[in-house]
């Protein structure tokens, strides 16, 4: 071997030791970043030179880089990460909306209802007596006003998802672009470092777009991705669809995808975050029907019994609670005017002839107001009474929001493993890199003395000449 070939081999050993080296400092500046893959160096030995029969080695080739990782693991994670925020969206929603029903309290609508339907028993004792149905117009005031407070809760929850799913249409549609502009960068990238992380950079936009619709993605061996949201491409290669967010005639949330001729709608099957507020809309959106329903039947059997009955003052009973056709349990009140004047309270069920007023103690119209607690008309199938009804209503949630809890969890322990194996694959271990960091500088240092003693080999020959 000349002197000139192994001077020119060794560089070539400098070269590659020295990138071995960036990608180990690489390697450990990013063991703690998110999403990040490791990457090694692989280098093959350059073709060698056959001169005066003789076959002349000339060191190392060049050096390429790889991206450790797993796609089926990464495809795993991303799905996974979809039904894991669907999962604690839901769960988080509806116990807020458990923990406002106040089950238990004395401020929940079961306990409202039942000092109410006490107050007429109390003021059954003495219907007379004003300052009992001034109790009753205060502990009713009390029961309709823990209604409205929970229609107002659940109303406002349902403007909350909605105005969160409207503003987050530009952040998917820039997720989105963003993916289809990393594919792109990715083609001109080769293989180098730098591709690597571009890869890291673009799966962490994914993984957050799972997180937020329960998109699933599809990685190609040259390293380009697709992304699916419900089997529909949103992204290829470097172009992408546009989301869409509308509401429907009843003023209902929709996601959509841009189609060639108009959108498709993917509001019921999508997962993350979007599709665990959609579930959590759409129940609270049944317990303020349910709760609405409640009410209209309420108010409208009191009403009917009420009006039937005379007031102190001897006048036919009025409408005792107001409501709205539109909101029965947000509008749900006391009329103003049996508010204003308890004596309007229909107690008795006719007047006396002779006086024109009823007779003192006359209660019978105020008992068929009481005795509708143990009506059995409540519920789809008519068989509830209506206190019965309305711990249904919260037992129902009380079951949601557990069963949204357990599948949080089961979702949060697959993430957990999935972490973790990827961890193994792609994670940096530093006592490996320590290893290779010195194997890099064995052979940086080595390459570097051959390139020295053929220097002063080359420095003597030249003083000889």
């Amino acid at each position: 071997m000349s002197l000139l070939t192994a001077l020119h081999a060794a560089r070539r050993g400098v070269s590659v030791a020295t990138e071995g080296i960036n990608v180990v400092g690489h390697n450990t500046a990013n063991a703690t970043t998110e999403g990040y893959s490791k990457r090694t160096m692989s280098v093959s030995t350059s073709y060698p030179l056959y001169r005066n029969g003789s076959w002349l080695g000339q060191g190392p080739g060049q050096a390429s880089f790889n991206r450790i990782a797993d796609s089926f693991v990464d495809q795993n994670m991303i799905t996974t990460a979809g039904y894991q925020n669907e999962s604690k969206e839901l769960f988080e929603a509806l116990r807020l909306v458990e923990a406002r029903l106040n089950d238990g309290t004395d401020s929940s609508i079961v306990k409202r209802y039942e000092m109410f339907m006490d107050g007429m028993k109390g003021l059954a004792n003495d219907p007379g007596d004003v300052v009992l149905r001034e109790q009753l117009v205060m502990v009713g005031e009390s029961f309709t006003d823990s209604v409205n407070e929970t229609a107002e809760f659940i109303m406002d929850l349902k403007d909350s998802i909605r105005e969160d799913m409207r503003v987050a249409e530009a952040d998917l549609n820039d997720a989105l672009a963003t993916i289809a502009n990393l594919n792109r960068r990715l083609k001109a990238a080769g293989g180098s470092v730098g591709q690597g992380d571009l890869q890291d950079q673009r799966d962490l936009v994914i993984r957050n777009l799972a997180e937020l619709t329960g998109a699933t993605a599809r990685f190609n061996p040259d390293g380009q991705a697709i992304v699916f949201i419900d089997g529909h491409i949103v992204v290829q290669e470097e172009t992408h669809r546009e989301i869409s967010y509308y509401e429907d005639a009843n003023n209902d949330p929709q996601i959509a995808i841009s189609a060639d001729r108009g959108r498709i709608t993917v509001t019921d099957v999508l997962s993350g975050r979007f599709g665990g507020r959609l579930d959590a809309y759409s129940k609270a959106d049944t317990l303020l029907s349910d709760l609405n329903d409640w009410v209209t039947t309420f108010a409208t059997d009191f009403n009917t019994i009420h009006a039937a009955g005379v007031d102190q003052n001897g006048n036919t009973g009025i409408d005792f609670f107001s409501i709205s056709a539109l909101s029965p349990a947000a509008s749900f009140s006391i009329d103003a005017s049996v508010a204003a004047d308890p004596t309007m309270i229909a107690a008795a069920d006719a007047v006396n002839a002779a006086t024109g007023f009823p007779d003192i103690g006359n209660k019978v119209n105020l008992e068929a107001l009481i005795a509708l607690q143990d009506d059995r008309s409540y519920g789809a199938s008519g068989s509830y009474t209506a206190r019965e009804q309305m711990s249904n209503l919260y037992a129902g949630i009380a079951r949601d929001v557990r069963s949204a809890e357990s599948n949080y969890e089961m979702q949060s322990m697959r993430m957990e493993d999935i972490d973790e194996l990827r961890a193994s694959i792609s994670g940096v271990n530093l006592d490996e890199e320590a290893i290779r960091l010195m194997q890099y500088q064995a052979s940086y240092e080595a390459a570097s003395r051959v390139i020295s003693v053929t220097n002063n080999l080359l420095g003597e020959l030249m003083n000889i000449v």
